[in-house]
């Protein structure tokens, strides 16, 4: 199983359905939707300093280090949505970003069960839980 790079081409997928969403390919600005609010865009960005960077319409900037070890922590700019991020410890190519205090959200995905590195997020916004499933593409 592949480690997760941004240097490779990922597909974002509705942790719901399984449908694939969007595709973003490495460091490029990718628009990806939001199912609640159509004037807040999910971007993937460069941060520059090596870590790269998603966020939504103001909300919360959520900074993903591929390299990280787990239990590192990178909290977001709006503290309204902090994250932290772990690996997955089944699945050293597994990357999970969670809620603090959330740990159900690593049943979400079974490190096993597809191809390719992706992350995990369990987000609550709007009331609403949500999934989105980040998994490498062929």
């Amino acid at each position: 199983m592949a480690s997760f790079s941004f240097d490779t081409t990922y597909s974002l997928i509705d942790g719901a359905t399984g449908t694939v969403v969007a595709v973003y390919d490495g460091l490029l600005y990718n628009e990806l939707p939001h199912e609640e609010d159509a004037d807040q865009q999910w971007l993937l960005e460069d941060a520059g300093n090596g870590l790269s960077h998603i966020r939504s319409g103001g909300n919360s900037s959520l900074y993903i280090d591929a390299g990280a070890d787990s239990q590192t922590q990178m909290p977001c700019t709006d503290q309204k949505w902090p994250w932290r991020i772990v690996k997955y410890q089944s699945d050293p190519s597994c990357l999970i970003v969670l809620t603090p205090g959330e740990t159900r959200c690593m049943n979400l995905l079974d490190g096993n069960s597809n191809q390719g590195a992706k992350i995990v997020t369990h987000t609550v916004l709007g009331g609403h839980n949500q999934a989105w499933i980040f998994k490498a593409t062929p």
